[in-house]
């Protein structure tokens, strides 16, 4: 099937700034005009690929929202200073495979379109979108104190059990910044108060929840001191049931979603990796027709089909 090569990004492409061993690359939608910063290593072409682990779905799941879900909190800012470049250089490997990489950190944002032979901005095929991505993209948590609250909850579902499991501490360190926050100062805030829920932004609420809930499926299913701590925000949050399940929902499927791209992304998605995502989705509340259509309008997004 064909993927993201960089002959299908030409009309994408804008330029790409190389800051020692990291490229920062800029990408457009040649209809809208949106530009999407994006980030990926630089690495030797010497260095050997790791060796393939045994595929562990949630893994895989998380690993993909980890990378979707970092620019959230995390935005790409392009410097001031560096190598430049306006075309991808075919003739630079190491550079060729960053630029992909980079890419395909932010193609959630992007639809393939056979018609301008091209990726076109994503909200011009929204209806391809999973219904995490379009929240998300509609209602952006745009404000500090948001991304903040975000963190925070998401912290206390991860150690609602006792104690935060090493994946999920990992988890959430990529998501903070460095200069502005430290992640063993959020691990020691108290819990939240609905003082400090209402001030978030009108639109924010669900988007927080659903966030949250992502995270907490991306290991395991939910224990229940995680679906008690959820609900309880949620109705901090001014998050009536019905609107929360359909959250839960929206999380569900996103993770879903990463699953099929981790696996399609690695070359193959095998009768067994179907067998288990079914038994992961089950868990999760979907279904083999939500899979299939979850499958289908990721592949008609990126291309694949």
């Amino acid at each position: 099937m064909p993927d993201i090569t960089l002959h299908r990004l030409r009309k994408n492409f804008t330029e790409h700034h190389l800051i020692g061993s990291t490229l920062m690359v800029s990408f457009v939608c040649p209809l809208s005009g949106r530009i999407v910063h994006a980030i990926a290593p630089v690495r030797p072409a010497s260095v050997p690929p790791q060796p393939a682990a045994p595929r562990e779905l949630r893994r895989t799941g998380k690993i993909g929202l980890q990378t979707q879900l970092k620019e959230i909190f995390v935005p790409v800012e392009l410097p001031t200073s560096g190598k430049k470049s306006r075309a991808p250089r075919a003739d630079s490997p190491e550079i060729e495979a960053a630029i992909l990489e980079a890419f395909n950190a932010v193609s959630h944002q992007f639809s393939w379109s056979e018609q301008h032979n091209a990726y076109i901005d994503a909200e011009m095929a929204i209806e391809l979108l999973t219904e995490f991505d379009r929240r998300l993209m509609q209602k952006p948590l745009a404000r500090a104190w948001d991304r903040q609250v975000a963190l925070r909850l998401m912290a206390e579902v991860g150690r609602a059990d006792g104690e935060m499991q090493p994946g999920e501490r990992e988890l959430l360190q990529s998501f903070v910044q460095d200069e502005t926050q430290d992640l063993n100062a959020i691990l020691a805030m108290p819990e939240l108060t609905k003082a400090e829920l209402e001030r978030v932004s009108d639109n924010a609420p669900e988007a927080i929840l659903m966030l949250a809930y992502a995270i907490a499926m991306s290991d395991r299913d939910l224990s229940s001191r995680e679906k008690h701590k959820l609900t309880h925000y949620a109705a901090l949050l001014g998050i009536g049931s019905a609107k929360e399940s359909a959250m839960k929902l929206a999380a569900a499927e996103k993770l879903v979603e990463t699953i099929i791209a981790g696996c399609l992304a690695e070359g193959s998605f095998s009768d067994l990796d179907r067998h288990s995502l079914q038994q992961v989705a089950a868990g999760l509340g979907l279904g083999s027709d939500e899979i299939a259509a979850i499958e289908a309008n990721y592949c008609r997004r990126r291309g694949l089909r």
